[in-house]
């Protein structure tokens, strides 16, 4: 700590800003988790069919 401070390093800043990116990593990856079988159908149904209204798309 006395090197972060030395550093100009906010301490409480800079553990604010992990925890909030540790808890937005944590949603993201209980979100894939929870959905993954959707995830893995809808996948499976563009490898089959293609994108959904890719016939309308003109670029």
């Amino acid at each position: 700590m006395t090197e972060a401070k030395a550093l100009g390093i906010n301490i409480s800043q800079s553990c604010d800003q992990f925890l909030r990116e540790l808890v937005r990593n944590e949603r993201e990856r209980r979100w894939q988790q929870d959905h993954a079988d959707f995830i893995t159908a809808y996948n499976q149904t563009v490898a089959d069919e293609g994108l959904p209204l890719d016939s309308w798309r003109w670029f």
